[in-house]
């Protein structure tokens, strides 16, 4: 199911907690400038979105449907949740590159 403007974005506490400790000034307003982005068009062409490949049962211990990432720069990406059930994408990590892709 692609995604579109219909759905509702919502912030884990987890990723809220990580960007506002850990993250530069220059990082949070790009990311809050992306974030716009998503919010508009999930496939805006800023935001290189990309599907990540996860396991049936990973996204079944997460109670999403599908996980994916974009690009907040070129070194940051910021990965988010799908539950198209209910039309709701939950921002849930940011980090460099190389921690996206060990994290699933």
């Amino acid at each position: 199911m692609p995604l579109d403007e219909a759905y509702t974005i919502l912030v884990s506490r987890k990723f809220n907690k990580y960007v506002k400790k850990k993250l530069p000034r220059s990082l949070k307003k790009a990311l809050d400038r992306k974030v716009k982005f998503l919010a508009q068009n999930p496939y805006h062409t800023s935001l290189n979105t990309k599907k990540l490949k996860v396991s049936r049962r990973r996204l079944r211990d997460l109670e999403v449907d599908h996980v994916y990432e974009f690009r907040i720069n070129m070194g940051f990406r910021c990965v988010f949740y799908v539950r198209n059930k209910t039309k709701t994408i939950i921002l849930a990590r940011v980090g460099n590159h190389g921690d996206v892709r060990t994290w699933f």
